[in-house]
């Protein structure tokens, strides 16, 4: 029982790391938002997810810098410079914590790849971490999506919820 324990959570935690090595640091400026579709959710999604579905309605990226949707989305000026401040103000924020389940994961990985009964503890130590930080990140990513979406009027969030996949193709220009 103990063996299969153990091998099951060497199963998980391989994946996991594996995951965790599919994307480099995500670029800040035009092409944020082509760079958030192509990665893996986890990598500064900009979109929500998870207990923050409702936020699934924003595009991802930087998206109110695209001309094109803010004239769309009759974005004022003031209204890309607030989503700009609380991307920015959180962007550091999800770079650190998106390093610190990277390091959780990578934590991990000896022990998966050579597993031992007596390193049972340890390895679920590990997997706190993960899940720990990964609950951090998430969390930090929703506070922004929430903050982003408190910039929007309800005219802008009701558009961008009855015609979601009109705004996810958006993409922006250099």
């Amino acid at each position: 029982m103990r063996l299969t324990i153990l091998t099951t959570l060497a199963i998980l935690a391989t994946s996991v790391v594996a995951v965790a090595q599919t994307a480099a640091p995500a670029p800040f400026g035009p092409y944020a938002y082509e760079w958030a579709s192509a990665q893996s959710p986890k990598k500064y999604a900009l979109q929500g997810r998870g207990a923050y579905d409702g936020l699934a309605a924003l595009p991802g990226g930087t998206w109110w810098r695209n001309e094109a949707m803010a004239k769309s989305l009759n974005l004022t000026a003031d209204q890309q410079r607030k989503m700009d401040e609380v991307f920015l103000q959180y962007r550091i924020r999800l770079i650190d914590l998106n390093a610190a389940l990277e390091k959780a994961e990578a934590m991990l990985e000896p022990f998966v790849e050579a597993v031992r009964p007596e390193d049972e503890a340890q390895m679920l130590a590990h997997i706190d971490r993960i899940a720990e930080s990964r609950a951090e990140l998430e969390k930090a990513n929703a506070r922004m999506l929430l903050g982003i979406r408190q910039v929007l009027t309800q005219d802008q969030w009701n558009q961008l919820r009855t015609d979601p996949k009109k705004y996810s193709v958006w993409r922006a220009k250099p």
